[in-house]
């Protein structure tokens, strides 16, 4: 009786879970996938700072990891903010743990008439341990520019994403 009554629950969820209208984000089938992904090249702003145009360079291979460099029809252009600051202070008054943060506003430009077709502005905020090491604060701080970038490349591809799913065919 017990067993009838799960397989029935379970039944029921199952058809419930399917009409709740959820579509992956990476679906072949749907009208946004990799067809308008290849409409689009990223590009990246190059800052006077060295670590913003690192981290731009981190976050536009992150994203053609993700989604491939497109044609142009569109063009996402990045422009990417590194800011870091000192937590954690020993004794010797010599930073022990930092907060690096990265933003990275973007634009989604048509290329044929210059129009903004998106716009917008994202954030990721990491912090790592500096080892008395010099070298290891080094490592350190690259490792955590790095996740950000990542970070901020999985948003942008979810942007890139809602965009194309409110697009007409």
């Amino acid at each position: 009786m017990m067993k009838n009554i799960t397989y029935t629950f379970l039944g029921l969820m199952a058809l419930s879970l399917s009409a709740c209208g959820f579509t992956p984000v990476h679906k072949q089938a749907s009208r946004f996938s990799v067809q308008s992904y290849s409409n689009v090249k990223i590009t990246s702003l190059d800052g006077k700072n060295p670590d913003d145009k690192e981290a731009g360079f981190h976050i536009r291979q992150s994203i053609i990891d993700r989604i491939g460099q497109g044609s142009g029809v569109h063009i996402l252009e990045i422009d990417p903010r590194l800011n870091q600051r000192r937590l954690g202070i020993r004794g010797d008054d010599v930073a022990s743990r930092f907060e690096i943060q990265l933003r990275a506003e973007y634009k989604l430009i048509d290329s044929k008439t210059g129009d903004i077709l998106d716009s917008g502005q994202l954030t990721s905020v990491s912090s790592f341990g500096s080892p008395l090491d010099p070298f290891g604060r080094v490592s350190a701080e690259e490792n955590a520019a790095q996740r950000l970038a990542a970070d901020i490349a999985d948003d942008l591809v979810l942007v890139l994403s809602k965009y194309y799913a409110t697009q007409e065919p």
